[in-house]
């Protein structure tokens, strides 16, 4: 109050009794200290145990996402179908880096306003870009199981302006009108118990529900036209894997904005699980079982190598049909 200093101890004064709380005021009256006491339920203090398997968690599924957008990358995205699956892969490799970041140094990173808040405005965009890039994913395998011309070669214009800018303006909107609410004392991301929260819950779960009915088409698609599409190679495989990444990966993501306000040792350990289970899911589905991939990968190892390259594939090779 006016008139009065307030004088805290340094470091972690909280862990230690007695705390001496210093306050000196230049008037004279009768002055009390309040102070909070919390529950133990309410600090975000965590057992060595569940520090253990959030690293475990994190490390497996970060090395698995960078694996895979090193193995797509290196195919120089051939297809629109690598593109968007390295894609995929970097916007989860670099949303999950910076929620351990923002986790394991949250200590720190609460003490400095502007750093915080740039880390909760960056959580906010890149996980709003990787649930648009599943959309993605799942609206290009709709058009290559109906269209009769070859979709999986061409520009992509439409595609990163939905993974990339579409999340670039619902973040911008969010943040010209609710700055403030980014980062709180406990965690640098949105709170459950702020109104900006709907900015990412709203648009995450609408395009998660999208995503759902287009693969409910694709669904429908797949096994209406068989004939037609038993031509499609491994298209059908890519479908089953689109089904089963999606509620994966809405999975990590719910569970990383609740993990951020509430502090369960069940929370926990679910996400140190489910982590890198989508991760490797998507390293294993989309790179090493995609005998496509695996053939791309084989040539751009011999070509860095200076081998003689076998000759393309036909589904690298573009033709006046979606069948690739």
């Amino acid at each position: 109050r006016a008139g009065c200093h307030t004088e805290l101890p340094a470091g972690d004064w909280w862990r230690h009794d007695p705390v001496l709380v210093n306050c000196t005021c230049s008037q004279l009256g009768s002055f009390t200290v309040i102070q909070d006491v919390l529950g133990p339920e309410y600090v975000g203090e965590v057992t060595a145990s569940e520090s253990l398997a959030t690293w475990i968690g994190f490390s497996l599924s970060l090395w698995a996402l960078a694996m895979a957008t090193m193995i797509l990358g290196l195919l120089r995205a051939k297809t629109n179908s690598s593109a968007i699956y390295t894609n995929q892969a970097f916007c989860l490799l670099v949303a999950e880096g910076l929620y351990l970041i923002a986790l394991k140094a949250r200590a720190t990173l609460v003490t400095y306003e502007v750093g915080c808040k740039l880390v909760a405005m960056g959580l906010h965009y890149v996980w709003l870009a990787a649930l648009c890039w599943w959309l993605v994913g799942s609206v290009h395998l709709y058009r290559m199981l109906t269209e009769i011309r070859d979709v999986n070669h061409g520009p992509m214009r439409v595609y990163y302006c939905l993974g990339y800018s579409l999340p670039a303006v619902v973040v911008g909107l969010a943040v010209g009108v609710r700055a403030d609410q980014y980062g709180n004392i406990a965690f640098c991301w949105l709170s459950l118990y702020e109104s900006v929260i709907w900015s990412l819950l709203g648009p995450g779960t609408m395009v998660v529900f999208v995503n759902l009915a287009v693969l409910i088409f694709s669904l429908r698609a797949a096994f209406t036209l068989k004939d037609h599409v038993a031509g499609y190679g491994n298209l059908r495989t890519l479908l089953w894997l689109n089904v089963v990444s999606l509620p994966l990966v809405a999975a990590v993501w719910l569970l990383c904005l609740v993990s951020a306000s509430e502090h369960h040792s069940l929370l926990v350990y679910t996400l140190a699980v489910v982590l890198p289970v989508q991760a490797w899911f998507l390293l294993c589905g989309y790179c090493l079982g995609n005998a496509r991939v695996r053939a791309g990968l084989h040539r751009a190892l011999m070509q860095l190598l200076g081998h003689k390259l076998p000759p393309l594939p036909d589904d690298d090779l573009p033709r006046p049909s979606s069948s690739q």
